[in-house]
Order: structure tokens, then sequence, then C-alpha cells
């Protein structure tokens, strides 16, 4: 149970990082290439769901 603890804080901790990194990233981007930024962050926000899911399943 230890163990699901720490999976459940590290993926709290990788959905705040991701919120807080795209956020800025889009903030502080120009609005010509704002197009481009959305795709990276779509990416981004895919490859993060994808190792949460890991995490949960490996844990168990």
């Amino acid at each position: 149970m230890l163990l699901n603890g720490y999976i459940a804080r590290g993926i709290m901790t990788i959905c705040l990082i991701y919120i807080a990194s795209s956020y800025t990233f889009v903030i502080f981007n120009d609005k010509d290439n704002y197009e481009n930024s959305k795709d990276i962050v779509g990416i981004i926000g895919v490859i993060v769901v994808s190792v949460a899911f890991l995490l949960l399943f490996l844990g168990k």
C-alpha cells in the first residue's frame, strides 16, 4: 500500500508540472505559432497520460 501512495503522488506531481508548463508555454509563445504550440502541448499531454496509466497499472 505504501507503493501505491508514492505512485499516486508521482502521478499528481507529473500532472501538475504538465499543467504549469503547458500554460506557461502557451502564454509566452508567439500568437503566430499558436497552432504549433497547441499540437506540442497535446502530444506532451498524451505522453503524460500514458505514463500515468502505466504507473497505475504497474503499481498494482
